[in-house]
Parts: structure tokens; C-alpha cells; sequence
């Protein structure tokens, strides 16, 4: 049959590059055999060194979901989820991997779950990202398959939200491999995005379902993580699970300028500045971590002074021997409706200018295009099921393109800069000077 080479390809290239043991193929292709109801198997020669050199599984998957597909065993919208448990059949377990990633030191941990996650498929490429050039801040947006984990969803006992490590095996989270780190004295547990926004995002996530509160206690561990992977940053927001962003690249807001500095008679050692960025926002620098911490409490506690519902999001990175704590002011006020199209800024990555677009969604302006090129008539009945959520960005971009003549690319550059538009003034929506921390400088 003809997808026994391929059943055998994927074997040799777990083998190559995921730690498959040669003991384990037997164990292994028979699992996968019964995935795809085949009673037999043949094996079959096949070409070793094109399997190894492979760099992900996703045409050898693709087959076999297709033969899947052919012959009953799925259909084409659960394609994915039979990708997922052959995939499952062929990769370490959690425990193995936390064993494998403890065995190594912390940077070459980190290398080797990241590249783990890429070889088994797990974290797929970000296919779709600009750099809005025209925004204030160069805000980044990316088209994910995915909607954000920080978004609100249905409670329920099991798994409690979408952050919980309870979510591991379950759907797309089945390949999710998630290892233990120390922080403060508390076990949190790592794992790398599957559809990362940022390169090399990932997540730090308490093992208990609890809210995360930005006090010293999670400033100590942010602080212990920079210290044990220097080339990363750490973010963090209030939220009903305690986790953090990390990532080893700058974001838009890491990069903003000073907009003015400062001197505190009290933490004269302490670099301050504020930040030229949407939301209010001070950079603090110095190398003592204690009086890093207890500063930025004392601005907290004055912004919360001013408004009982202000909080405030933080971001830490190394910048040489010193550390870069950035606090940024939060309100309670919401996204102006006209500009909540894209989400509510319920993630520190929005607040720190990156933002993500769902599937769903990308479809949704894929058709606004076509309205746009003229490809697909217009009509305000159109704005109706999902689309009825964007009639407002709809109509700015249909207002703007006017009765020009535009090529699908001009068409799709037009509702580009709509979402460019839309994310940057959803961030102006919910902006409040911070005068009043200014006694603390």
C-alpha cells in the first residue's frame, strides 16, 4: 500500500530528530496503523536520507491525513486533530521531556525544547506579520491560526481555563510539552507558543489555577528568570491565571524612546525615564533588583491611589550588567467600540504593541478585500453573522477606498492599514496621563 513508505518516513524522521528509539518503532507504527483502521503493514525500503533531512514532518502529516481523509477514517475539518495523534505516537512524553530538559544546562534547555517543539510540528511559522511602519509605536501584527489564550472563555472544572497545564493532551494542545522551572522558590511550567506572534514566545505558567498579581513576589520571579536567561525578556499582566510572556526578541514598546527623565532623591541609583508610548509608561534601570522592586511597588500603589481601577502591566529584561523594569499604567477603561474589532487588550502583548489575528477573522478581511478590489459587490446586508462584529472597520475601509479602482494587492494593503489604524487607536482609547506619579520622581 502506499502509505506504508510514508508511515515508515515518519518513523526515520522521529528517529533523526525527535529521540524516537529504534525499540519504539514497532510500538509506534502500530498505533499509527490503527489510527487509519489498517488491519496489515508492509514495510517497505525507503529513502533514509531524505527522511532525516527533513526539517519538519508537515508533508509526511499532510499525507497521511489525506489518505486518512480518502478512505473515511476523517474529514477535512478534523484533519488537523488526526495530524496531532499520529504526531503524539511518535514523541517523547511529558515526563521525558522534563528529564531531557533538566539534564541540560538552562540555555541549551531552552534551545532544545524550542527546537522540539518546531521538529514535531507542534510550533508552526509565522506566515503572516508586518510592521505597521505608519503607527506611532511600529506596531506588529500577525494573521495566527489561533485565537489568544488570554481571551476569556467559558469556566469549567476541567481544565479551569486555557493557560492551565491541564490543557496538555487535549486537542491542539496535544503535542504541548511543558517542563518544570524553579522561580522564587515556586514551580512554574515552560512551554514555547504553537502559534507564536513574537519570535520565540513563549509562556511561564503557575501550576495552580490561581490569578496572577503583579506584587513583589512575581517582580522576584521575573527577576529570577532574566537572571537565568539573560537574552530573554519577561511580561506580565494582572489575570486569572498566573503566567508571563517571555521572549528573545525586542518588542515595539521595548524599543520606544525616553521621553523625559528624572532623579528620585530617595533611589538616586535608579535610572528613570518616561516612555514616549500609547499607554503611560516609566523605565526604571538599575542593577539592584531590591530597590528595583520596591520602587516599582510604591508606583503602583500611587497609581492605584489615583483610581481603585488602575493596575499596572510590567516588562523585564537585562540591558547589560543593569536590569530594565518597565511599568505600564493601566485604567479599567475599555477599547472604544469602534476600534475593539481585533480584541479588548486582555494581553500584555498588545499593551507592549504586537498583536495577533485569529483564522476566523482573516477570512472575515479577506472578503472585506474583495470588497474593496470589487471582486465581491458590497452591500450593508453583507454585514451580517461574523462580519456584523467589523461593520464598523468595514465601513471606514469601504469610506476610505471610495469608488476607486484598486488591484487585489492595493485592495488588501487598504484593509492592512484599517487594522494598522484600528489596533493603534484601540491602545489611544484606553490611555491616562500619569501626572500624578510625578511626585515619585
Amino acid at each position: 500500500m502506499e502509505i506504508f513508505p510514508t508511515i515508515e518516513a515518519l518513523l526515520h524522521y522521529s528517529n533523526a530528530h525527535l529521540m524516537l528509539d529504534e525499540l519504539d518503532f514497532i510500538y509506534a507504527r502500530n498505533k499509527i496503523l490503527d489510527l487509519l483502521h489498517l488491519k496489515d503493514y508492509e514495510e517497505y525500503e525507503i529513502n533514509y536520507e531524505e527522511a532525516e533531512s527533513m526539517t519538519n514532518p508537515n508533508d509526511l502529516l499532510n499525507a497521511l491525513a489525506n489518505f486518512a481523509i480518502v478512505n473515511g477514517v476523517t474529514t477535512q475539518e478534523n484533519a488537523p486533530d488526526i495530524k496531532r495523534k499520529i504526531m503524539d505516537c511518535v514523541i517523547k512524553r511529558p515526563g521525558e521531556m522534563a528529564d531531557l530538559f533538566g539534564s541540560a544546562s538552562m540555555a541549551k534547555g531552552f534551545d532544545f525544547l524550542l527546537d522540539y517543539g518546531i521538529k514535531s510540528g507542534y510550533i508552526q511559522p509565522i506566515n503572516k506579520k508586518w510592521e505597521a511602519k505608519a503607527t506611532k509605536g511600529k506596531i506588529e501584527v500577525a494573521y495566527t491560526g489561533c485565537s489568544c489564550e488570554c481571551a476569556g472563555s467559558p469556566k469549567k472544572a476541567y481544565p479551569k481555563c486555557k493557560k492551565c497545564t491541564e490543557t496538555m493532551g487535549f486537542g491542539a494542545d496535544l503535542l504541548k510539552r511543558a517542563v518544570p522551572i524553579e522561580l522564587n522558590k515556586e514551580r512554574l511550567f515552560l512551554f514555547f507558543k504553537n502559534r507564536p506572534i513574537m519570535q520565540n514566545q513563549g509562556k511561564l505558567v503557575s501550576e495552580y489555577h490561581h490569578p496572577l498579581v503583579i506584587d513583589e513576589a512575581a517582580l522576584n520571579k521575573m527577576f529570577d528568570f532574566v537572571n537565568l536567561m539573560p537574552n530573554y525578556s519577561i511580561a506580565a499582566m494582572a489575570g486569572m491565571h498566573e503566567s508571563y510572556n517571555i521572549t528573545n526578541r525586542p518588542t515595539p514598546f521595548s524599543k520606544a524612546p525616553d521621553l523625559a527623565k528624572f532623579k528620585s532623591k530617595e533611589y538616586p541609583y535608579i535610572g528613570i525615564t518616561t516612555v514616549d508610548w500609547y499607554l503611560g509608561a516609566v523605565r526604571l534601570i538599575s542593577s539592584n533588583r531590591e530597590k528595583l522592586t520596591e520602587y516599582a511597588m510604591r508606583l503602583k500603589s500611587k497609581w492605584q491611589a489615583v483610581d481603585s481601577g488602575n493596575d499596572v502591566a510590567v516588562s523585564l529584561r537585562k540591558v547589560d550588567a543593569n536590569y530594565c523594569l518597565e511599568v505600564l499604567c493601566l485604567t479599567d477603561k475599555k477599547v472604544s467600540a469602534e476600534f475593539s474589532n481585533f480584541g479588548d487588550l486582555s494581553c500584555v502583548c498588545n499593551l507592549l504593541g504586537v498583536f495577533r489575528i485569529g483564522q476566523k477573522d482573516e477570512l472575515l478581511l479577506e472578503q472585506v478585500a474583495r470588497f474593496v478590489s470589487k471582486e465581491e459587490k458590497f452591500s450593508p446586508a453583507k454585514l451580517d453573522g461574523d462580519l456584523a462584529k467589523h461593520s464598523d472597520f468595514v465601513n471606514r475601509v469601504i469610506v476610505a477606498a471610495g469608488t476607486g479602482k484598486f488591484t487585489a494587492l492595493e485592495a488588501s494593503l487598504e484593509v492592512k492599514d484599517e487594522i494598522n489604524r484600528t489596533l493603534e487607536n484601540a491602545l489611544i482609547s484606553v490611555a491616562a496621563p500619569i501626572d500624578a506619579l510625578h511626585g515619585e520622581f
